[in-house]
């Protein structure tokens, strides 16, 4: 016999069950308590302990009815109705477990226990202000009860006392400052205020000393998104998955990233690992299309986003992706038909899928259906930035505006000014004041525009204006002006400053002169395809004529290039303004760019132009193989496959031969 335990043939004290009880014997403190209750009267707050250790021996039933016999015949053992209401809270049966709490004799109790379960069911029951109540008068007892505190943060939060939660939770800050629970509460309130910073530096503080924390970890990447932290946010997902490699919740995490911060390859390579540990799906699939789409790949993207439609079904925002990438490939007419079947599925965000079709129909010489549809870029958060900051209404095209003041503003790139500009000249004879705000380095090339507008920098103070409107809305609103596109041999000139200033630079020359531009701005969304290592147009430029880099703006690969090529004369350095470019341009035989400001300025001017296009060109270059609508000096001559410049350059060679012929 174990010496440790009373004789079994012995009727234990309540002391002596009690302290088996507390030392984990329980089906000994059973027995004993048994035995004690067939000895001597019933003792119903020992009667309650004995119906805990029934719940510690799995034996639920036969504690509710010792919980309830006690509760029918001892009321006042508040005790018992707690552990009655706790198994059946644990079966589910919250409405009665709340009204054995709720009674009379205990609702006021002191009780800590009943008071925090009661509190506790409250909130599950969401009465939330109950909740509060029981939960205050538990954290007054027991103030550095952390779990308490949080508990009350929660409520508190649903009953949007902003104040209190802060109090709660630099409470519990101070009691517990590395309590990782304590964080994340902290850190949750930060994220509802978007102080996304100080959410950071919580996640932070638990991942240095959790690092496997990873709701931590997500919720980091999270915030760091929304500040667009991108560097961070890509190091942050790549130690998560490295942490657990096969978690598909962190991986579809890392490639929202890649995704995000356009890294494609590394995409495809997350996608393609999730489809061999069979979680792919939909989403996955769909961010895998966009990786090879942002690669070119169109085919390939295209085909991805077909087989999802036969699988899945068919999604607005999937379909209007196939009918990008239709447009990329040229098949314009079926890409508008998918634009349209996007649209009837889901008209609720029928504006962004319109603003795709725009494309579409202007690249085919639709202008004015184009440009109505064109109007719905607005809807598209990049274009939204860049809108006028003013309080005056925007001016549509319908009001009148006989006398009043209107304010024209940029909204895009330079290209787009220039290009733009020229439907002001539809107002020649308007009865209405017009001021003009343009890119401050537009001004001076800006001004040789015959119109009758005053002519400011962006940003600039402005007398009381009546309407706005963007230049790149004036194409739809003067269309009922003109049954073709307003096409001028030359509608912007060289200021008299500028040819004055370069004119010196250039004597006679037996040579013909040739302008290029190979980049543009790194940042645009198809730079990847649109611009030229500079590399490949020297190797292809013929001897015999004299070469001039007219690109302000030199990558390093673009220098490297220039440096093996003493006889290629540059002027980076002596270009300030659009107004110094344009005084190169005109001497100039023929002036070769890609797609680029420089070439919108060049077909403005009226120079022989030769616009490099890539397969998957913009809108704007059209689709005819050869002709420019907007500009009647330029040529296009573009890649008769995606990212194969071979054609461009052998036309470009071809061209400058026949110059150096003529000469």
């Amino acid at each position: 016999m174990n010496s440790a335990l009373p004789a079994t043939n012995q009727v234990l004290t309540p002391d002596e069950i009690i302290d088996l009880q507390m030392r984990g014997m329980a089906q000994q403190a059973h027995d004993a308590y048994v035995a004690y209750f067939h000895a001597n009267e019933i003792d119903f707050a020992l009667l309650s302990l004995f119906g805990v250790c029934c719940r510690q021996l799995g034996k639920d039933e036969k504690a509710e009815n010792l919980f309830r016999h006690i509760i029918q015949e001892a009321p006042s053992v508040t005790e018992a109705h707690a552990h009655l209401a706790e198994i059946l809270i644990d079966r589910g049966d919250k409405a009665e477990a709340l009204a054995i709490l709720e009674a009379d004799i205990v609702h006021e109790t002191g009780d800590l226990v009943l008071r925090t379960t009661r509190g506790k069911l409250h909130a599950d029951l969401q009465n939330w202000q109950s909740a509060a109540d029981d939960l205050t008068f538990v954290h007054r007892a027991r103030p550095e009860d952390v779990s308490i505190i949080l508990a009350l943060v929660e409520i508190e939060r649903l009953l949007q006392h902003q104040d209190r939660v802060d109090e709660l939770l630099a409470l519990a800050i101070f009691h517990q400052p590395a309590n990782v629970e304590v964080l994340m509460a902290q850190a949750e309130t930060f994220m509802e205020r978007e102080n996304y910073e100080a959410a950071i530096g919580n996640y932070t503080r638990i991942t240095d000393a959790r690092p496997h924390h990873l709701e931590a970890g997500i919720q980091k990447c999270k915030a760091l998104e929304k500040i667009e932290a991108f560097t961070q946010l890509t190091e942050e997902a790549e130690r998560l998955v490295a942490l657990e490699p096969d978690n598909g919740q962190i991986l579809k995490l890392l490639l929202a990233t890649y995704r995000r911060v356009k890294n494609h390859t590394a995409a495809i390579q997350v996608g393609s690992h999730l489809e061999r540990l069979s979680l792919g799906d939909a989403m996955v699939s769909h961010s895998v299309a966009s990786a090879y789409f942002g690669l070119g790949k169109f085919h390939t993207a295209l085909a991805i986003l077909e087989k999802i439609e036969a699988t899945s079904g068919r999604d607005p925002l999937r379909l209007m992706d196939r009918a990008v990438c239709l447009e990329r490939l040229f098949r314009f007419d079926e890409a508008i038909d998918v634009y349209d079947e996007a649209i009837a599925l889901k008209p609720a965000i029928s504006r962004l899928i319109r603003y795709n079709k725009s494309h579409c129909l202007l690249a085919l010489g639709e202008f004015k259906a184009g440009f109505e549809l064109y109007e719905d870029r607005f809807f598209h958060g990049a274009f939204k930035l860049r809108q006028y900051v003013g309080t005056e209404p925007e001016w549509d095209g319908i009001q009148d505006i006989s006398g009043k003041h209107i304010l024209f503003h940029p909204e895009q790139g330079f290209g787009d000014t220039i290009m733009a500009v020229r439907f002001l000249k539809q107002f020649d004879k308007a009865d209405f004041k017009c001021t003009l705000a343009i890119q401050r380095p537009l001004l001076d090339i800006i001004e040789t525009l015959e119109v009758d507008c005053d002519l400011i920098p962006v940003g600039a103070q402005i007398d009381k204006v009546d309407f706005h409107c963007s230049l790149m809305s004036l194409a739809r609103i003067t269309s009922h002006q003109w049954d073709e596109l307003p096409a001028y041999h030359s509608y912007l000139h060289v200021p008299k400053a500028a040819q004055k200033r370069w004119a010196p630079h250039f004597g006679a020359s037996d040579k013909p002169r040739i302008g290029f531009v190979c980049s543009g701005n790194p940042e645009h969304k198809n730079d990847l395809h649109r611009s030229m290592p500079m590399a490949l147009l020297l190797d292809c430029l013929p001897e015999g004529a004299e070469y001039h880099c007219l690109q302000k703006d030199l990558r390093a690969t673009d220098k490297a290039a220039i440096a093996a090529r003493p006889d290629i004369i540059c002027h980076d350095h002596e270009i300030a303004s659009f107004a110094d470019t344009a005084a190169i341009c005109k001497q100039m035989d023929l002036v070769i760019s890609v797609d680029t400001s420089v070439a919108h300025l060049a077909g403005a001017l009226g120079c022989n132009l030769l616009v490099m296009v890539p397969f998957c060109g913009d809108w704007r270059w059209g689709v005819d193989p050869v002709r420019s609508t907007w500009y009647p000096t330029a040529n296009v001559v573009r890649q008769q496959t995606l990212d194969d410049w071979s054609h461009v350059l052998n036309t470009i060679s071809l061209r400058i031969e026949s110059l150096i012929a003529a000469r």
